[in-house]
Formats: C-alpha cells, sequence, structure tokens
C-alpha cells in the first residue's frame, strides 16, 4: 500500500547510489506536488520520517538533491501548512535560513526564496518568530546575479509589506503590523538596508534598456505586437448612467524585477508613511545626480511609487518635486521624459487641489503635457496622453479643467494625424474623458465639427476587425451621450455605417459557428466579430437616446433583435441596452411591437446567470413600463414577476443588478398594482431593502410604484420587520415632489388607520430615530 510505499522512498534516500537518490527526491517531490497534503492526513508516521529525511537532504553536497528536498517540503506548506510541516516547521525555517546564508547555488537559493514566501502565505506559525532574520538574508539577494533570485526576494517582502485588504491570506491579515510590535520595530530596523535594495531594483535592467527602443520615433509604423488586443467594455445600465473609470497607467502588463521593486516601495511608503522620507529624500536626491540615466530615471520612479502612501507627509516636498519633474520632462534620454510624465500625473492632485489665479503651476503642467503629447517618441507620446486622461479624471464634478478643454482638444486634434494605431486607442480613450470632463465644450457645435470627421476618416481607414477599432467606437458613443442634439448631423452617417456593420459581423459570425452556446454564463469569450457588434451597438444606442436623427424605426428594431436574441449573451447584453434606450426615444414604435418583445427579448434574458445582461434587460423592461402603458403591459406581468421575484430575493447576486430589479418592479407596480401587489408577501422586505439609497432621479417612478402597490395590499406589509423596512426606505427618500409626499403621507397614514390601537407597536419597530424623522415628514 501507500505506506509501505513512503517506506521505500525514504530507505531509497539512504541509497549509497547517487544516481538512485536523485531519482527518488524528484519522484517524491513530484509526488508531495500531486496529493501531499492528503497524503500528510493518511500516513502521518510515514510523511514525517520522509521530511525528516528530506530535511538533512537539504544539507546534501549535491545540488539536485538540495534543491528537490526544499521543493517538496515547499509542497507541504502550499496552500496550506500540512500537520508535518507545522510539527517540524521550526526546523524546516532554521534550515531555510542556514542554506540563505551559505549557500550559492542559484537553484538553491531560487527554491529558498519560494519556499519562504509559501511559508509566509500559509501564516506558518514557525516563521513568525525569525521572520527578520529570514528577512535580511533576503534582502542580501538583491544584488544577486541570476534576477530570479532578486526577484523572488523582492516577491517575498512585497508580500510582507502588501497592505492586509490585498492578501489572499498570512497572519498579518489578521494581526497587521501596527498590532505585532516586535516584526514592526524589526522591520523599521531594516529600512536603512531595504530602501537602498528596492531603489537599486527599480533601475532598468541592460535587457530592457536594449528593449526600450530610442528608435521608437513616431513617423514609424507600429509592429503587432506593439498593438495591444482591446475588448470591449460592457456597457451595463442602471437607472443611471456613470461613466466608466479608464486605466491610464504606462508601459505594458508584462511583470518585471522594476515593477516588483516599485510595487515593495509603494507598500513601504503606505506602512512607513512620513517616517520613510528621511531615509528615502537623500538617496533619491543623490541618484538624480547620478551619471548612469537608468539610476536618475529610477529615482523619478521612486518619487512617483511613494505619493500615495507618503500622501500627506510629501507636500511639503511637492513644489521643489513638481520643479524638478518639469525640467525631467525634456530630458533627452526619451525614458527620463516617459518617467517624468507618469511621475506628474502622480502628484496631479497636489497640483489641483493648489491651483488657483495665483498660482501657475496646473497652466504649466498642461502645456508640459501637451507638448509631450507631439514628442517624437511613442512611449512618451503615451505617457504624456495618460497623463491628460488621469488628469482629466480626478477633476471631474470641479471646474477647474475647463479653461484648458480647447487647449487639449486642439492638440488632441494635431496628434490623430501623427499617431500610429498602438497610440491612436490612448488617443481615444483621452477623447472619451475629455468629452465627460468638459461636456459644455466638447459638446459645442464648433467643437464635434473639429473632432468628428477627423474620427470618421480614422474609422474609414480601419478594418472592420482592427483593434483600434473599438476605442473609436467608445469615444463617438462618449460623443454622442454628451452633444445629445448637437450629434444629430453626425447621427445620420454613423448610424448607418453601426447597423452595416452589425448586420456583416453577425452573418460572418454565424456562418463561421463563432457562437458562444458553449460558453459558461460567467466568462465571456472575445472573438473579433463580437467585439465590433458590441461596440456598434453600444454606439447606435448613444445616438438614439442623445439625438433625434431621422432612422427608419423598423429598421432599428430590426438590428435590436437581431443582437438581443443572438445565442452569444456577449452580444445581448448591448442589444437589450439598445432596446431600452430606442423605447425612451420612439415609445409608439415600441408598443406596436412590444408583446413579441417581451416574449423573445426581455423575458428570456431576465436571467441571473448574466448579471449584465439580467441588469439590461430588467432597466428596458422598467422603461418600457412607464412608457406604454397597463393595457400592453398587464398580459406579460405576471410571467415578469415570477422571474424579478427571484433575483430581488437572492442577497447573494451583485447589489447593482438588485437595486435595477427592485426599480423595474415598482415601475410595474405603478402601472400594474393589483397584479404585482397579489405576491408582495413573497418580496416586499426585500424590494424595500434594494430601493434604499437610489438616487433622485429614479426615486420619483420607484416610490410612487411602492406606494401605488402597497395600498393595494397593505396586509402583506404587516410584519413589523417589514414594515420597518418599508419605513426605512421611505425615510431615505428625502426629497420627494410635492405630489410623491402626499402619496406617501396617504400611505403611512392609512396604515394607522387600519391597525388602530396596535400603531404604537408596528410603528415603534422602526429605529426611533427614523421614526421621528418620519413622524416629522408626514405628520405622524
Amino acid at each position: 500500500g501507500w505506506g509501505g510505499f513512503l517506506k521505500f522512498l525514504v530507505q531509497n534516500l539512504d541509497n549509497r547510489n547517487e544516481f538512485v537518490q536523485d531519482g527518488t527526491v524528484i519522484a517524491i517531490d513530484s509526488l508531495m506536488e500531486d496529493c501531499g497534503l492528503k497524503m500528510d492526513t493518511l500516513f502521518p508516521k510515514e510523511i514525517e520520517a520522509l521530511v525528516t529525511r528530506l530535511m538533512k537532504m537539504m544539507r546534501s553536497p549535491q545540488k539536485i538533491q538540495r534543491v528537490m528536498a526544499i521543493s517538496a517540503c515547499g509542497q507541504l506548506i502550499c496552500p496550506k501548512v500540512a500537520k508535518t510541516m507545522e510539527k517540524l516547521g521550526s526546523v524546516f525555517v532554521a534550515s531555510l535560513i542556514e542554506i540563505a546564508k551559505r549557500d550559492d547555488s542559484t537553484d538553491v537559493l531560487i527554491k529558498v526564496c519560494w519556499a519562504f514566501i509559501a511559508l509566509q502565505e500559509a501564516g506558518a506559525s514557525s516563521l513568525r518568530g525569525r521572520f527578520m532574520e529570514a528577512a535580511s538574508s533576503l534582502v542580501k539577494f538583491g544584488s544577486h546575479s541570476d534576477e530570479r533570485v532578486v526577484y523572488g526576494a523582492l516577491e517575498f517582502w512585497n508580500l510582507f509589506l502588501e497592505p492586509a485588504n490585498r492578501k489572499r491570506s498570512s497572519w498579518f491579515v489578521f494581526e497587521g503590523l501596527s498590532n505585532h510590535p516586535p516584526l514592526s520595530n524589526a522591520l523599521r530596523e531594516h529600512v536603512p538596508s531595504l530602501v537602498p535594495f528596492f531603489l537599486k531594483n527599480m533601475a532598468f535592467s541592460p535587457e530592457e534598456v536594449a528593449d526600450l527602443g530610442e528608435e521608437k520615433t513616431s513617423h514609424i509604423p507600429d509592429e503587432a505586437r506593439d498593438i495591444a488586443p482591446r475588448h470591449a467594455r460592457h456597457r451595463q445600465v442602471g437607472i443611471k448612467r456613470r461613466l466608466e473609470a479608464m486605466s491610464s497607467g504606462a508601459g505594458d502588463i508584462e511583470w518585471s524585477i522594476r515593477k516588483s521593486a516599485a510595487k515593495g516601495l509603494d507598500n513601504l511608503a503606505r506602512y512607513l508613511r512620513g517616517d520613510l522620507l528621511p531615509v528615502l529624500m537623500p538617496l533619491v536626491s543623490k541618484l538624480l545626480n547620478h551619471e548612469d540615466w537608468t539610476r536618475r530615471e529610477s529615482a523619478i520612479l521612486a518619487l512617483g511609487a511613494i505619493v500615495e502612501g507618503c500622501n500627506k507627509e510629501i507636500q511639503r516636498h511637492a513644489p521643489k518635486i513638481f520643479q524638478l519633474l518639469i525640467e525631467r520632462s525634456d530630458d533627452r534620454k526619451a525614458p527620463i521624459r516617459q518617467i517624468a510624465c507618469w511621475t506628474l500625473s502622480q502628484y496631479a492632485g497636489f497640483i489641483l487641489r493648489s491651483s488657483n489665479q495665483k498660482n501657475p503651476h496646473l497652466r504649466l503642467l498642461v502645456k508640459v503635457l501637451l507638448d509631450r503629447m507631439g514628442d517624437g517618441n511613442k512611449n512618451v507620446q503615451k505617457a504624456a496622453v495618460s497623463a491628460v486622461v488621469k488628469l482629466c479624471e480626478i477633476s471631474q464634478g470641479s471646474e477647474v479643467m475647463l479653461p484648458f478643454i480647447r487647449p487639449i482638444i486642439e492638440r488632441i486634434l494635431v496628434c490623430i494625424s501623427r499617431y500610429q494605431e498602438a497610440n491612436l486607442q490612448t488617443l481615444f480613450d483621452c477623447i472619451t474623458t475629455v468629452a465627460y470632463s468638459g461636456a459644455e465644450i466638447v459638446a459645442s457645435p464648433k467643437c464635434l465639427e473639429a473632432i468628428i470627421p477627423k474620427l470618421l476618416k480614422k474609422w474609414a481607414a480601419m478594418n472592420s476587425s482592427c483593434y483600434g477599432l473599438f476605442p473609436l467606437l467608445e469615444c463617438l458613443s462618449a460623443l454622442a451621450n454628451v452633444a445629445e442634439k448637437n450629434f444629430q448631423p453626425y447621427a445620420k452617417v454613423i448610424l448607418p455605417q453601426c447597423l452595416k456593420l452589425i448586420s456583416a459581423k453577425l452573418k460572418e459570425i454565424r456562418s463561421d459557428g463563432k457562437t458562444s452556446s458553449s460558453t459558461s454564463p460567467g466568462e465571456f469569450q472575445h472573438f473579433e466579430g463580437v467585439e465590433s457588434v458590441i461596440c456598434c451597438a453600444e454606439l447606435a444606442g448613444s445616438i438614439c437616446r442623445s439625438s433625434k436623427a431621422a432612422y427608419d424605426p423598423s429598421v432599428i428594431i430590426e438590428a435590436i433583435f437581431q443582437c438581443a436574441t443572438d445565442k452569444n449573451p456577449q452580444i445581448r447584453q448591448p442589444g437589450v441596452a439598445w432596446l431600452g434606450d430606442f423605447t425612451c426615444m420612439n415609445p409608439k414604435f415600441i408598443s406596436s411591437c412590444f408583446p413579441t418583445l417581451a416574449a423573445k427579448v426581455l423575458l428570456p434574458n431576465i436571467d441571473s446567470k448574466y448579471p449584465g445582461l439580467c441588469s439590461n434587460s430588467a432597466w428596458a423592461l422598467g422603461e418600457a413600463a412607464v412608457r406604454i402603458g397597463p393595457h400592453l403591459l398587464e398580459p406579460s406581468v405576471e410571467d415578469f414577476m415570477k422571474k424579478l421575484i427571484q433575483i430581488i430575493r437572492n442577497p447573494h447576486l451583485d447589489s447593482g443588478l438588485l437595486h435595477v430589479t427592485a426599480i423595474t418592479i415598482s415601475r410595474l407596480g405603478l402601472m400594474c398594482p393589483k397584479k404585482v401587489s397579489a405576491h408582495l408577501q413573497h418580496f416586499g422586505k426585500c424590494w424595500c431593502q434594494n430601493l434604499i439609497g437610489i438616487e433622485h432621479e429614479e426615486a420619483e417612478t420607484a416610490y410612487r410604484g411602492l406606494s401605488r402597490t402597497v395600498s393595494e395590499n397593505p396586509q402583506a406589509m404587516l410584519e413589523p420587520d417589514v414594515f420597518a423596512t418599508m419605513c426605512d426606505a421611505i425615510a431615505s427618500n428625502n426629497d420627494p415632489s410635492e405630489e410623491l409626499h402626499l402619496m406617501l403621507r396617504n400611505l403611512l397614514h392609512n396604515f394607522r388607520k387600519m391597525v388602530g390601537g396596535r400603531w404604537s407597536t408596528l410603528f415603534g419597530a422602526c429605529n426611533p430615530e427614523l421614526g421621528r424623522y418620519l413622524a416629522h415628514m408626514y405628520d405622524l
């Protein structure tokens, strides 16, 4: 049996033949990887004997044996610590520390790093007592000639320093550094060696320098590897649309020693805060004047990496840093100009907060970034555009950036003609962000006339499967959303192109058999044709929502139907959102075909397996409900309510989906209160729970629907906890219209009249403060 086999393996480790020993330890490593934790449970004595022998082999003169012995023991740590390793863990940690001090084999040291990482991730108690002794050894690995050893050391420190809310496990999740004084004090002792460790590894390696491509000038066409695939960002409709945040990071997504070191410094700054600066700033100042440009560049990266962690403490240094970054943004080395743009974006918050008429920093920042957008190097261009995106994003909701919207647009118009395909994608994202930040300016006919023809020219030059098409279409959608009626002249041109592309791509997908009928509910596949359809459907929906361009509604509804009934849920999601947009603009036409749309589009797509699709379908149903009238709605209300009740009763679903569902139930109740109220006892409490917190523009119809529905069946809400939840929902709507206020007042007074002497008990179920508020608000 297995027990005998494990004993046999221990015996083979003592075989005098080195080849037998080598083969045995390799086999043990594979066995422990496949079923080590299970065997530890079933055969604890045999596994303990095996691990004890492996720990002796960790001191073998043969490198392969040391490597595989460490690896095999490590298999019993991840993802959790086996009982044997809990018992022998202190011996294992001591052995690893000793090996880290004296072993010079690269392969062995790599295994040591990852064993320490596994111990930390699993929260092994054996590591805690000697943590800083282990960590000290790994700091020394920062100067190792092999980057894999350096990377392992960096990742160990990153895991240690990473904020608890971002960790998968480890005892720091439960205790935290601040609650573990011995470790906290030991860490501070290591800061003088730890900071140089991070800084040294933040510099570009020789291989990275060779790959940076100083020759990446803007006139050279992009290679295929330069153009990252883009996937359409799904529009999941709540009742209020929100701009999806866009990533503005520079560089590719491939991890590296440099990025790991920067992350480590970031994490250290988050913990030490201002205490880091006395150690870091003198080193950074020295590096800024280093003869090696890669070290100067790493110093600028360090200044950007610490911003979030040292946010308050760095403020007094911010003016000096800002001036330095402005100067370095014009450096002769392109990577320094690139990192200066990124770091300037990290300090944008300081500049925006301090900017006023007497403070020229923001004006200078925008000027520098616009200049760098016209840089001859592609990487610098991208970093500058990304910095402008971030500047606009963090200023949304204020008017501080409005004076700069026109200059930004003017620079964008120049860059559209100059940029190659990869940077055009970033530029299209920039237009999207600028459109929402300066909507009033961008929506002007003059501005649209300058931007949209250039975008249409780029569209005409693109293949329908070109990755750059996706951000371009998203950009046009943003312009349609902010421009509204001013977009109408362009809608006449763009909408037919969307419909044509949707039709062609759907035929292509279906002829190739590329549907997602086998796709799992939580995971959508990406196909170029699918992406094109999604983006075009999004844009067509934006046009239908924003402008009243002349179009044949039968052609529109046919395209919507094709999308919303496709086998691929990824295509159906924007299809039903488009249906909701079209309903808002043309309810009369929707009324003429609502029974078909209800049965074949809306009802099948209200399916919680696909939360985004389900949310869009519920939203579209709600929009139709308040526009087509009860006579068309009533025949299908029963079927819709069966599905909506299942969703609203499931608290584990996405909160956005639950809010949309609650509002849709209210809208159905507003139109058909008797049919909706018939099931009120099954969903009343969870319905009211999910009405709490909805925003003002949705609140009017939602609470009118609540009032009408509950008035038809008040007995269903008489349980104290249900009634208290309803009162909580009513109180959360603190600014009702005059008509709604009267409806809610009558509803509560009718309850009081109905229960008579039990009113004080029923109303007493409410929170006392809430009860006082309602009593004052509605004269109870």
